[in-house]
């Protein structure tokens, strides 16, 4: 491949293609597509997708979890009190 380092042209791409699928899970990187040496897409495994998909919805529970603290009044109740609420046993 004549690219640079985690990038193919989208033109090589379609003459390689499952050379390149092929070695995604080897590396576990991302590849940038480019056309006329601009990024225009990005070409990854299925493991890496995954992991990237559970990243971003961690972040999104943090980043909630943060607007709450932020908004809340500062009350709270022990937690026995909250399990019997709940009616957790144990």
């Amino acid at each position: 491949m004549t690219t640079t380092p985690g990038s193919i042209p989208v033109s090589e791409l379609r003459e390689q293609l499952a050379a390149v699928i092929d070695e995604l899970p080897l590396h576990g990187k991302a590849i940038r597509l480019t056309r006329h040496g601009q990024p225009v897409a990005v070409l990854m495994g299925y493991e890496g997708f995954e992991a990237l998909l559970d990243s971003l919805d961690d972040a999104d529970d943090y980043r909630a979890l943060a607007e709450l603290d932020e908004a809340g009044d500062g009350e709270t109740i022990p937690w026995g009190l909250a399990k019997r609420d709940l009616g957790i046993t144990a």
